[in-house]
């Protein structure tokens, strides 16, 4: 970029210039104080001249156009300036060491002592702008940042977050007031700078001893700060007016130069652009993944809803014998069983017989695993002969399961369980988060004696019919 390789040059000659005042003032003590102001006026300029050439380094894409083209004006005014500097320095010095054959009168040395002050106090004054002006743009791109950082989601609270951008504000409207009273003080200095052209006697030889001290076409003039100056400012009356006069209406312009600073000298809005963007893609991204998600849950309904009324299969209604109760009810005992037809089964239920069995069955030696929908049709037969006989003890263990939830079974009491929320909390859940299980230890038990279950059972209810 080429207006930071130009700060370094700007940089080198400020330190030597300063330096030369320096030294200019020790030799001069009755001239020291206003060199003195002079060389501060140039280091400081110096100073913030680097760290606005830093920051921007860091990251140029935080700064707007407008903003690197206001750093170049800056850094080439202040080569003027500072070339202007230079310029009455030499011609000081030469008048202080004029060789003695240039006989000037003592009045005539002290006027243009006085004159060549009044020059380097605008010649300050106007620098003194410009540092100013880069510390308001070097304070609004800090400014930028402490927004940009308060919007991503900082891991301060809020309340912080807001507080910290309210200071960085505050410090820039204060900034603010400084750098529009110093391009009116400025202004103010020229208007005593003399007005008509002076030039000095600096050698015998007259063709060389014309040296113009006045106003010319190359020095630097209020109106190159107007731009910097607010609109609001421009009507105010400079003449025999004081700084106390222009404040209040400096002040009052502070806050809204502060907001339209931000908007023309930082990417601020683009970053706010960005950032609306970013979220308009998120909510959309986030509405087509629910969309997503109910289409794949209807999709897996619709393929069970066609194996329980597809071919070879009963109807919901005929799906579940009547006389075979879920395991899962709150009840601890189960209701009475209806007609022996219904219950006892010629031969012990298989996969084939039962759409339930084939599922629960299937999963028996790994996991015993179903869903609430689905129980298992040999603990449930055995649960109804236990019902015929309350001497039969078959001690099934078996657990319904949720995501969250379990409750532990023997037969058809519960023994145990991780919650207090009744069983009937497992029908909210959706068929695919619940499930039932029997533990694989019982899997040999319950081979060997379902058989002997159905068989028991249907002895009894003969026996009742007899």
């Amino acid at each position: 970029m080429a207006v930071l390789a130009a700060i370094l040059p700007v940089v080198s000659r400020s330190s030597y210039l300063a330096l030369e005042l320096y030294q200019f003032a020790a030799e001069s003590p009755k001239e020291a104080k206003d060199l003195l102001k002079v060389a501060r006026a140039i280091n400081n300029f110096a100073s913030i001249l680097k760290q606005v050439g830093t920051i921007i380094k860091e990251d140029d894409r935080l700064p707007s156009y407008e903003a690197l083209d206001i750093l170049e004006d800056v850094t080439v005014q202040s080569q003027t300036v500072l070339k202007e500097i230079e310029h009455t320095v030499e011609i000081r010095t030469r008048v202080r060491d004029q060789d003695s054959d240039v006989q000037q009168s003592s009045a005539d040395h002290v006027g243009n002592g006085a004159l060549h002050l009044v020059k380097l106090a605008y010649l300050a004054a106007h620098l003194e702008s410009l540092r100013l002006t880069l510390s308001v743009l070097l304070q609004t791109l800090y400014t930028a940042q402490s927004i940009m950082w308060s919007k991503l989601r900082p891991t301060v609270s809020p309340k912080q977050a807001a507080k910290a951008v309210a200071n960085e504000k505050i410090q820039l409207q204060t900034l603010i007031v400084e750098h529009q009273m110093s391009i009116l003080t400025a202004s103010l200095l020229y208007e005593h700078f003399p007005r008509t052209d002076t030039r000095l006697l600096m050698e015998s030889d007259s063709s060389r001893s014309l040296v113009l001290t006045g106003r010319d076409n190359t020095s630097p003039k209020p109106t190159n700060l107007r731009r910097y100056l607010d609109s609001y400012l421009g009507s105010l009356q400079l003449a025999d007016s004081t700084e106390e006069a222009w404040l209040p209406t400096v002040y009052s312009i502070a806050s809204p130069r502060a907001e339209l600073l931000l908007d023309k000298w930082t990417s601020l809005p683009d970053f706010d652009e960005r950032l609306r963007d970013a979220e308009r893609k998120t909510r959309t991204q986030k509405h087509e993944n629910q969309q997503a998600t109910v289409e794949s849950d209807s999709e897996e309904e619709e393929p069970q809803h066609g194996r329980r009324n597809g071919r070879g299969s009963a109807s919901p209604e005929s799906e579940q014998p009547e006389g075979v109760q879920p395991l899962f009810a709150d009840a601890t005992t189960l209701p009475i069983p209806v007609p022996v037809s219904r219950l006892v089964p010629s031969v012990p239920v298989s996969p084939a017989a039962s759409p339930r069995a084939s599922r629960t069955m299937s999963e028996f030696p790994s996991s015993p695993h179903a869903s609430i929908g689905s129980l298992p049709v040999e603990a449930a037969a055995a649960v109804e002969a236990h019902e015929e006989d309350g001497d039969l003890d078959l001690e099934i263990p078996w657990t319904l399961r949720t995501r969250k939830y379990e409750w532990r079974y023997i037969d058809g009491k519960v023994v145990g369980s991780n919650t207090d929320l009744p069983t009937s909390t497992a029908y909210s859940e959706r068929p695919s988060h619940n499930w039932t299980e029997i533990m694989a230890s019982w899997r040999g038990k319950m081979d060997a004696g379902l058989d002997s279950i159905h068989a028991s059972a249907s002895s009894n209810r003969l026996s009742s019919i007899k």
